[in-house]
């Protein structure tokens, strides 16, 4: 049994590689404009994707010994926590607004790109907790003897939590400065983004 945390590397077990192919359309439009020496430009994007999932789950269990409650009587509670959670990508809308560029200075052109996604999302956690009382006993010539009881469900603190959310929209924006550069038939160009 692997108990995932968040300091466990990503090339672990609880981290597997799962690759998938997934089906997506998509398309953009946009306008670009020259006033004098300076370059503007708009553009939007939408993609929408078929199947762009991803789901992950992991289990962590634990014995609890209480101390003897009464005398001669030892609970032991075994505890069991598995959580689950997946995503599905439905499709996603980028805006790349406020594009400037000045040509004859300088071979930079700065955006700042809003994006936004939709999603299905759900995460579960199940609690399984169970009881066993072991009872001691001494007899007249000094003997201890301990037996174990049977291993019972514990209802009361054993429950299931789901949360789902559908169409759950999701935002992020960046600023970003593109640099390119041509000599001849070669052109260069490379972006630096700021999150």
């Amino acid at each position: 049994m692997t108990a995932c945390f968040s300091n466990r590397p990503r090339n672990s077990d609880c981290w597997p590689k799962r690759r998938r192919r997934v089906r997506g359309l998509g398309g953009f439009v946009g306008r670009n404009w020259q006033l004098d020496d300076l370059v503007f430009g708009v553009e939007a994007n939408y993609n929408y994707f078929d199947r762009l999932t991803t789901s992950t789950s992991a289990s962590n269990a634990l014995e609890i010994v209480s101390p003897a409650g009464t005398p001669g009587v030892t609970s032991t509670y075994g505890v069991t926590l598995t959580g689950r959670a997946a995503a599905q990508v439905k499709d996603a809308i980028t805006f790349r607004g406020a594009r400037v560029g000045q040509p004859a200075i300088s071979c930079l052109m700065y955006s700042a790109v809003v994006a936004v996604g939709r999603m299905d999302v759900s995460r579960s956690v199940t609690s399984n907790v169970t009881r066993r009382d072991d009872t001691t006993t001494t007899d007249i010539f000094g003997n201890t003897v301990t037996t174990q009881g049977p291993t019972l469900p514990v209802p009361a603190q054993s429950q299931t939590l789901i949360e789902q959310r559908t169409n759950a929209f999701v935002a992020g924006w960046t600023a970003v400065s593109v640099w390119n550069t041509c000599c001849g038939a070669i052109c260069l160009c490379g972006a630096n983004g700021n999150t």
